[in-house]
C-alpha cells in the first residue's frame, strides 16, 4: 500500500513523515508566536488561543500514535532538514490560564489613557449635551445611531472597570475611535441644524 501516495489525501495517519514534521513545527512556531507578541483577537484571551492550538497539537500526537511513526522519527526529519527539535519541542506545551493576556498591564494602561481621550473629547461632550435636547419622536433613530456610534467610551470603562482585557483592546486604537466621534458629531450638528434629514 502507497502510505505516501493516494491514501495520504484520505487518511492523516499515513501523511508522509515530511509533512508531518513540518506540520509540528508550524503548530510549535505558531504557538510560541502568540506567547511572545499575544494574539490578534477580538474575542479570545491570548490563553484560549495558546491551549487552542496546544489542542491541535494533541490531535497531531494522536495521528502519529496511529502512523508507523514515532517522535524520534520527526526529531531526525527535522534534523535533516536543518531544523532542530529540542527536548520542549518533543511534546506538548504546557497548559495556559484560560486568562492569559501578553503584556495585560500595557492594555490596560493603553485602555486608561483612551478612556480619559474619549471623554475628554469635545465631540463627544458636544454629543452628550444635544442627545439631551433631542425631544422629537422623530429623532428616535437619529438617537439610536448615536448612541450606538458612541457606546464604546462606556464599554471601554467597564471593560476596565472588569479586567476584560479582550473587550479593552478593541476600543484602544484612538484614531478609529476618535474619527467615529468626530462623524456623530457631523450628523448630529446637521441634524440639528436641519441641513439634512436622517435617513
Amino acid at each position: 500500500m502507497d502510505r505516501d501516495g493516494v491514501n495520504g489525501v484520505y487518511n492523516r495517519p499515513y501523511e508522509s513523515l515530511y509533512c508531518r514534521c513540518f506540520r509540528w513545527l508550524g503548530l510549535w512556531a505558531e504557538w510560541q508566536h502568540v506567547l511572545e507578541n499575544g494574539a490578534n483577537a477580538l474575542k479570545s484571551t491570548d490563553g484560549q488561543i495558546l491551549n487552542g492550538i496546544r489542542n491541535r497539537m494533541a490531535y497531531w500526537l494522536s495521528e502519529l500514535a496511529l502512523s508507523e511513526y514515532t517522535m524520534d522519527d520527526v526529531r531526525e526529519e527535522a534534523r535533516m532538514n536543518g531544523r532542530d527539535l529540542d527536548d520542549m519541542m518533543m511534546e506538548l506545551p504546557p497548559v495556559m490560564d484560560e486568562n492569559y493576556m501578553k503584556d495585560a498591564d500595557d492594555i490596560l494602561e493603553k485602555g486608561a489613557r483612551a478612556l480619559r481621550l474619549y471623554e475628554s473629547s469635545s465631540d463627544y461632550h458636544y454629543i452628550k449635551d444635544q442627545l439631551q435636547m433631542l425631544v422629537d419622536p422623530e429623532d428616535e433613530a437619529v438617537i439610536k445611531r448615536l448612541k450606538a456610534g458612541t457606546a464604546f467610551v462606556w464599554r471601554l470603562k467597564y471593560a476596565l472597570r472588569d479586567r476584560n482585557l479582550v473587550l479593552v483592546k478593541q476600543f484602544i486604537d484612538t484614531d478609529a475611535r476618535m474619527s467615529q466621534l468626530q462623524r456623530s458629531r457631523i450628523l448630529l450638528e446637521m441634524r440639528v441644524s436641519h441641513k439634512s434629514s436622517f435617513e
